[in-house]
């Protein structure tokens, strides 16, 4: 008879939903649907932002929240860092700088994923690799706005912020969790996203 191991919890919904819209997305911007991948990637950095409190809600042994973590950690690799170069590649052309900055993205953005998982968290430093998701999202959404997506201006805006937010990943500073009027700041520019984007589809 098939045995599965037992990693499986429902706990780990809400990350895995993330995941699932993060594919999503990165199949949409191979079929050349931009705006449902932005709107996707909105999802994905949604689920990001309340699993944490959806895993809390189960009890759990230490097993469990160990995968739970790994889980979590896996999910944001793909989520804010393999799709954000996705992204990157769809939106500057080029053969060097693209490659230059994705490999540069996401090295910092295994660095950050890699050391977190050594401290756990204890001390929270550095800029949260989900703020991807809000920079790059609004951004497009903003440029979208004047129909201003296909400019060497909004490549640039790109390209600066695969820059700066790389840097802020493996930044040496104490860096303020998202929470409280942060969080209600990230919905609301989640729900901007979505209303603009989707208002196209």
């Amino acid at each position: 008879m098939y045995k599965r191991i037992p990693v499986f919890h429902v706990a780990n919904t809400v990350s895995l939903m993330g995941l699932f819209f993060s594919l999503w997305s990165i199949r949409s911007l191979f079929e050349g649907n931009t705006d449902f991948a932005i709107i996707l990637f909105v999802l994905s950095g949604l689920c990001d932002l309340f699993d944490g409190k959806f895993a809390r809600l189960f009890k759990r042994d230490a097993f469990q929240q160990q995968m739970g973590e790994y889980i979590d950690s896996f999910v944001d690799m793909v989520s804010f860092v393999a799709l954000p170069v996705i992204f990157l590649f769809h939106f500057v052309s080029g053969m060097t700088l693209p490659l230059v900055l994705a490999v540069f993205y996401a090295i910092c953005g295994i660095h950050r994923l890699g050391y977190f998982h050594i401290i756990k968290e204890d001390d929270f430093i550095g800029v949260p690799l989900t703020y991807i998701t809000l920079a790059l999202t609004v951004t497009y959404t903003f440029f979208s706005l004047f129909s201003a997506t296909g400019t060497a201006l909004f490549r640039a805006a790109i390209v600066l912020l695969f820059i700066l937010l790389p840097l802020g990943f493996v930044w040496n500073r104490p860096v303020r969790r998202p929470s409280g009027k942060m969080y209600l700041l990230f919905i609301g520019l989640a729900i901007f996203v979505l209303v603009v984007i989707g208002s196209r589809l």
